[in-house]
């Protein structure tokens, strides 16, 4: 999706939810390492990126654990950590009166 500036200013655009497995992406040869991982790059593009785990029971990962990544590997701040969370809150298929309770919540817990 980076490697085409038309596609990063739509997805930009229109604030699609791209929902990234950082472990299952390099488990599966998406990426060579970790540390290399496109998703901070996709962030400074203006994607709307999600934190998410693949199928933890083949990936053998959590949610926290994939958290984990994006801090120690990504150098992700805690802040931006936080935004993505409610990010995925924002982008879940929930009716707006589930979505709107979820993310309060999630903004009490995260202290924001």
């Amino acid at each position: 999706m980076l490697e085409d500036k038309n596609i990063t200013a739509l997805a930009e655009e229109r604030g699609t939810a791209f929902e990234v497995c950082i472990t299952s992406n390099y488990q599966s040869g998406v990426v060579e390492s970790l540390d290399t991982h496109p998703m901070m790059k996709m962030l400074e593009n203006g994607i709307n990126v999600t934190i998410n785990t693949d199928d933890p029971s083949i990936s053998r990962i959590t949610l926290s654990h994939e958290y984990y990544e994006a801090c120690e590997n990504l150098k992700m701040s805690q802040d931006i950590l936080n935004e993505r969370i409610i990010a995925a809150a924002e982008s879940g298929f929930l009716s707006d009166d589930e979505k709107q309770k979820l993310v309060s919540q999630l903004m009490d817990d995260l202290k924001k």
